[in-house]
Protein backbone atom coordinates (compact mmCIF):
# COMPACT_ATOMS: atom_id res chain seq x y z
CA UNK A 1 0.00 0.00 0.00
CA UNK A 2 1.42 3.37 -0.99
CA UNK A 3 1.05 6.35 1.32
CA UNK A 4 -0.14 9.73 0.09
CA UNK A 5 2.88 11.87 -0.79
CA UNK A 6 0.84 15.06 -1.24
CA UNK A 7 0.17 14.88 -4.97
CA UNK A 8 -3.40 13.53 -4.84
CA UNK A 9 -2.45 10.05 -6.04
CA UNK A 10 -2.30 7.93 -2.88
CA UNK A 11 -4.13 7.25 0.38
CA UNK A 12 -4.05 9.33 3.59
CA UNK A 13 -3.64 6.23 5.78
CA UNK A 14 -4.14 2.52 5.83
CA UNK A 15 -4.91 -0.19 8.35
CA UNK A 16 -2.82 -3.34 8.34
CA UNK A 17 -4.52 -6.73 8.43
CA UNK A 18 -5.24 -8.04 11.91
CA UNK A 19 -2.23 -9.74 13.45
CA UNK A 20 -2.98 -13.42 14.03
CA UNK A 21 -1.11 -13.57 17.35
CA UNK A 22 -2.11 -10.25 18.94
CA UNK A 23 -5.50 -9.66 17.28
CA UNK A 24 -4.46 -6.05 16.65
CA UNK A 25 -4.11 -3.92 13.53
CA UNK A 26 -1.72 -1.05 12.98
CA UNK A 27 -2.80 2.22 11.40
CA UNK A 28 -0.18 4.04 9.32
CA UNK A 29 -0.75 7.72 8.54
CA UNK A 30 0.74 9.79 5.74
CA UNK A 31 2.46 12.99 6.93
CA UNK A 32 0.08 15.04 4.76
CA UNK A 33 -2.88 13.91 6.92
CA UNK A 34 -1.32 15.52 10.00
CA UNK A 35 -1.08 18.90 8.30
CA UNK A 36 -4.83 19.48 8.51
CA UNK A 37 -6.66 18.86 11.81
CA UNK A 38 -10.03 18.19 10.18
CA UNK A 39 -8.52 15.74 7.69
CA UNK A 40 -6.52 14.01 10.42
CA UNK A 41 -9.61 13.58 12.62
CA UNK A 42 -11.69 12.23 9.75
CA UNK A 43 -8.86 9.92 8.65
CA UNK A 44 -8.40 8.66 12.20
CA UNK A 45 -12.07 7.77 12.61
CA UNK A 46 -12.14 6.14 9.14
CA UNK A 47 -9.12 3.93 9.88
CA UNK A 48 -10.37 3.15 13.39
CA UNK A 49 -13.52 1.85 11.68
CA UNK A 50 -11.40 -0.53 9.59
CA UNK A 51 -9.39 -1.71 12.62
CA UNK A 52 -12.54 -2.26 14.70
CA UNK A 53 -14.17 -4.16 11.84
CA UNK A 54 -11.16 -6.46 11.70
CA UNK A 55 -11.18 -6.90 15.47
CA UNK A 56 -14.85 -7.95 15.28
CA UNK A 57 -14.15 -10.25 12.33
CA UNK A 58 -16.82 -8.62 10.15
CA UNK A 59 -17.26 -9.96 6.64
CA UNK A 60 -16.03 -7.57 3.93
CA UNK A 61 -16.91 -8.39 0.33
CA UNK A 62 -16.40 -6.77 -3.05
CA UNK A 63 -19.60 -5.06 -4.23
CA UNK A 64 -20.92 -5.51 -7.77
CA UNK A 65 -22.93 -2.70 -9.32
CA UNK A 66 -24.72 -2.41 -12.65
CA UNK A 67 -24.39 1.39 -12.47
CA UNK A 68 -21.45 3.76 -12.03
CA UNK A 69 -20.76 4.67 -8.39
CA UNK A 70 -17.72 6.28 -6.70
CA UNK A 71 -14.85 3.79 -6.71
CA UNK A 72 -14.44 4.23 -2.93
CA UNK A 73 -17.70 2.30 -2.45
CA UNK A 74 -16.04 -0.89 -3.67
CA UNK A 75 -16.56 -3.12 -0.60
CA UNK A 76 -19.26 -3.63 2.00
CA UNK A 77 -16.93 -2.32 4.72
CA UNK A 78 -15.99 0.82 2.80
CA UNK A 79 -19.62 1.49 1.94
CA UNK A 80 -20.63 1.32 5.60
CA UNK A 81 -17.66 3.43 6.72
CA UNK A 82 -18.28 6.17 4.15
CA UNK A 83 -21.93 6.25 5.22
CA UNK A 84 -20.89 6.41 8.88
CA UNK A 85 -18.54 9.31 8.18
CA UNK A 86 -21.63 11.48 7.71
CA UNK A 87 -22.78 10.48 11.23
CA UNK A 88 -19.34 11.51 12.50
CA UNK A 89 -19.58 14.81 10.56
CA UNK A 90 -23.03 15.60 12.00
CA UNK A 91 -21.81 14.90 15.54
CA UNK A 92 -18.85 17.23 14.92
CA UNK A 93 -20.93 20.01 13.36
CA UNK A 94 -19.38 19.71 9.90
CA UNK A 95 -21.84 21.12 7.40
CA UNK A 96 -22.86 19.23 4.27
CA UNK A 97 -21.36 22.04 2.18
CA UNK A 98 -18.00 21.62 3.94
CA UNK A 99 -18.18 17.84 3.58
CA UNK A 100 -18.86 17.89 -0.13
CA UNK A 101 -16.27 20.57 -0.88
CA UNK A 102 -13.57 18.72 1.12
CA UNK A 103 -13.40 15.86 -1.37
CA UNK A 104 -13.09 13.44 1.54
CA UNK A 105 -16.76 12.60 2.06
CA UNK A 106 -18.86 10.68 -0.46
CA UNK A 107 -21.99 12.47 -1.66
CA UNK A 108 -25.00 10.87 0.11
CA UNK A 109 -26.97 10.93 -3.16
CA UNK A 110 -24.32 8.67 -4.75
CA UNK A 111 -24.56 6.31 -1.78
CA UNK A 112 -28.36 6.16 -1.99
CA UNK A 113 -28.21 5.39 -5.70
CA UNK A 114 -25.52 2.74 -5.22
CA UNK A 115 -27.27 1.15 -2.26
CA UNK A 116 -30.58 0.89 -4.12
CA UNK A 117 -28.75 -0.92 -6.93
CA UNK A 118 -27.38 -3.64 -4.65
CA UNK A 119 -28.85 -7.05 -3.87
CA UNK A 120 -30.47 -7.75 -0.51
CA UNK A 121 -27.41 -9.82 0.45
CA UNK A 122 -25.04 -6.87 -0.06
CA UNK A 123 -27.41 -4.46 1.67
CA UNK A 124 -27.56 -6.74 4.70
CA UNK A 125 -23.75 -6.92 4.86
CA UNK A 126 -23.52 -3.12 4.72
CA UNK A 127 -26.25 -2.71 7.35
CA UNK A 128 -24.58 -5.21 9.70
CA UNK A 129 -21.21 -3.47 9.38
CA UNK A 130 -22.84 -0.05 9.79
CA UNK A 131 -24.61 -1.10 13.00
CA UNK A 132 -21.52 -2.74 14.52
CA UNK A 133 -19.25 0.24 13.74
CA UNK A 134 -21.73 3.00 14.70
CA UNK A 135 -20.19 3.56 18.19
CA UNK A 136 -16.84 4.43 16.58
CA UNK A 137 -18.39 7.22 14.49
CA UNK A 138 -21.12 8.50 16.80
CA UNK A 139 -18.88 10.67 18.96
CA UNK A 140 -17.62 14.20 19.22
CA UNK A 141 -13.90 14.71 18.57
CA UNK A 142 -12.79 18.14 19.73
CA UNK A 143 -10.00 19.90 17.92
CA UNK A 144 -9.09 23.56 17.76
CA UNK A 145 -9.35 25.05 14.27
Amino acid sequence: MDIYPGDGSKVYAYTTPRNFWTGKSDIVYAPIAAQNKELLAATMVHETGHAYSQKLGLLDVQLNYSIKVPSALNTSEHFAIYKLEHIYAEKNLISMTSRLSSGFYINPDDMIEGYSNLSVFYRNLINNTYNKLLPVFKRFMFYVK
